[in-house]
């Protein structure tokens, strides 16, 4: 499956594990096919500097480069812009690079996501839902 991840489903990817790790693993594994946009990497670059994040450098360093090495990059142009389709304008960027992507779904746990229940098409739910809905890797 074409999917996208919000910031903080691949930052708990790596830092907490659990089932958006599961989620992750599916890409590493070629069963789905992760796709980002510069926006996103910057946003979990900024992200990761916070003092919660301090002492983690080997987390850090793999978030980054397992993100830069699995994740397809997604070229947003302005028929994908989805300004004002979240009730949080900083969640636009995930709906955009779905858009850009052709994605089948957005991974979150942002409530500001999952409200929405689907975009243009592209299903929005949680790595538990995802999970239950895909074959086991």
């Amino acid at each position: 499956m074409r999917i996208v991840l919000d910031i903080n489903t691949l930052l708990s990817a790596f830092f907490w594990r659990g089932l958006p790790r599961a989620v992750f693993d599916r890409v590493a594994d070629g069963f789905d096919t992760l796709f980002i946009t510069g926006d996103i990497i910057d946003e979990i670059e900024s992200v990761i500097k916070r003092p919660k994040f301090d002492g983690k450098e080997d987390r850090k360093e793999a978030l980054v480069a397992d993100i830069r090495k699995y994740g397809q990059k997604a070229s947003v142009s302005p028929q994908h812009r989805a300004a004002g389709a979240c009730r949080d304008a900083a969640d636009d960027k995930i709906l955009e690079c779905a858009l850009a992507a052709k994605a089948d779904c957005i991974i979150t746990g942002d409530k500001d996501l999952l409200v929405l229940k689907a975009y243009n098409g592209i299903k929005i739910m949680t790595a538990k839902e995802y999970l239950d809905t895909v074959t086991p890797a």
